[in-house]
């Protein structure tokens, strides 16, 4: 029970101290500087502000909900400290986190937002006027941490939370009444976390996406919800599965289709040639034999679902690029495959 004890005022401390330097960012920072930029706003033009301080939409850029943050983990906190008064015997807490573990989602806005923060806190930074009324800010606060050390902290917070209950969970025995709260809430905490790291990957993802499409001239639909890039580079093509004809030209693989290019006198942009939609194609892995003068090593093939005598191929450079195409290809076809089994049944 001592053990159980210390791992539950673990989770406890760990969460005051948490919830403290959330106040910190909120009350000490975040409060102060939308009152400054609005006093601010009142004498100045918006382009005044973004030159020598920092908007209003730069200021949610850099916080984003971290407000909708420190009020769930208040009543985090809050709920667990009235435990403290319970005899460590009969104490639980598993079922707090139950209750309120949904609400934990909210942490995938932040997370998300994340790496755009950074990037706007470092140009505000950069500005000596609202990096000497960020030092303002901090200067009565104890400790030497700087605003990048406190924004950080809600992105490690909920694999900590996960960590936490697991000790805990470790040191209770299956009798004990809090162990089925206890368990589930570990696993629903672990799940929870999967889906912020996945949403965070696919909106990394859709970013990606939108950089291809601005480097991609002549095609203006590459932008689509659904649509994951997966990867791209330079191959040989044949427009016919038998033509020993290729030219060479540049390809980018998304989640549902393969776009041709060409590269433009400016290195930086790709000109649109053609597409080709993967839920119309098979893939066909070419094995190369030396012995009978093949033209197509290197080679793959995309072949009509409908009419396997229609299809392109391509050539790549080395048996090292090929395989990480055909690897790329097959999975991504198996993907729509399985989307659409799925959707049909």
């Amino acid at each position: 029970l001592r053990d159980r004890e210390h791992a539950f005022n673990e989770i406890l401390s760990s969460e005051m101290v948490y919830f403290k330097n959330l106040q910190v960012i909120v009350w000490a920072i975040l409060k102060p500087l939308k009152n400054k930029v609005q006093e601010m706003s009142a004498n100045n033009n918006n382009n005044d502000l973004s030159k020598h301080f920092c908007t209003t939409h730069e200021v949610n850029s850099i916080f984003s909900n971290i407000e909708s943050l420190l009020s769930f983990n208040k009543t985090l906190f809050q709920e667990m400290e009235k435990r403290t008064h319970i005899p460590v015997n009969v104490r639980e807490i598993g079922d707090i986190f139950l209750d309120l573990a949904p609400l934990m989602k909210m942490y995938t806005d932040y997370i998300n937002n994340f790496d755009n923060a950074q990037q706007v806190m470092m140009t505000c930074m950069a500005r000596p006027n609202f990096k000497a009324f960020i030092d303002e800010c901090l200067e009565p606060i104890e400790g030497t941490l700087d605003l990048n050390s406190y924004l950080i902290m809600p992105i490690q917070r909920l694999p900590r939370y996960e960590m936490l209950l697991g000790a805990l969970l470790k040191l209770t025995p299956p009798q004990h009444s809090d162990f089925t709260n206890l368990s589930e809430a570990q696993q629903k905490v672990k799940i929870i976390n999967q889906h912020v790291n996945t949403k965070k990957r696919e909106a990394e993802n859709r970013q990606v996406v939108l950089e291809k499409s601005k480097i991609i001239i002549g095609y203006d639909k590459i932008v689509q919800p659904h649509r994951k890039f997966v990867r791209e580079g330079a191959l040989q093509f044949s427009s016919k599965l038998s033509s020993k004809s290729r030219d060479e030209f540049y390809f980018f693989l998304f989640s549902d289709i393969i776009i041709k290019t060409k590269l433009k006198k400016n290195k930086n942009l790709y000109e649109y040639k053609s597409q080709y939609s993967l839920s119309d194609y098979s893939l066909r892995n070419i094995k190369y034999n030396p012995f009978s003068n093949s033209s197509e090593r290197f080679c793959f093939k995309l072949v009509k679902q409908d009419n396997e005598k229609v299809g392109v191929a391509f050539f790549a450079f080395s048996d090292e690029d090929k395989s990480e195409w055909v690897y790329a290809l097959t999975d991504t076809i198996q993907s729509l495959d399985d989307a659409d089994e799925y959707r049909y049944t």
